[in-house]
């Protein structure tokens, strides 16, 4: 039973990290016509606190969402517009069970995916 539990898991990482790859890819083509990056996510393994650092060409409505590795949202932190240049915006994971998930960063033109850990 352990063992595939094991296996389901490393599958479901599979699945995300090929999803991540072809959104990351999106996200590189347009970037070309809305240049806007996501620079870290920090720390990764998050305890309690972490911190999204994005970087904006221009200023835009930016909204942060967090999935499980099922798909299923678990927590929209933020929607709010800001301004051109980098923003550090903190987060708190304490709401959130210990695992995997899909942090979703997007503005009206762009969106990219990166994988984080909470262990708690």
């Amino acid at each position: 039973m352990k063992i595939h539990y094991t296996l389901l898991i490393f599958c479901l990482l599979l699945l995300a990290g090929s999803s991540l790859a072809n959104e990351q890819a999106a996200t590189r083509d347009n970037s070309k016509s809305n240049p806007t990056s996501v620079a870290t996510i920090y720390p990764n393994p998050v305890q309690t606190k972490g911190v999204i650092t994005v970087t904006l060409e221009q200023g835009s409505e930016v909204t942060i969402e967090f999935f499980d590795l099922t798909g299923k949202k678990v927590k929209e932190m933020s929607k709010e517009y800001l301004s051109k240049g980098q923003h550090q915006i903190g987060f708190s994971s304490t709401d959130m069970k210990c695992g995997v998930y899909i942090c979703k960063i997007s503005t009206s033109g762009w969106a990219e995916a990166k994988r984080i850990i909470i262990n708690h």
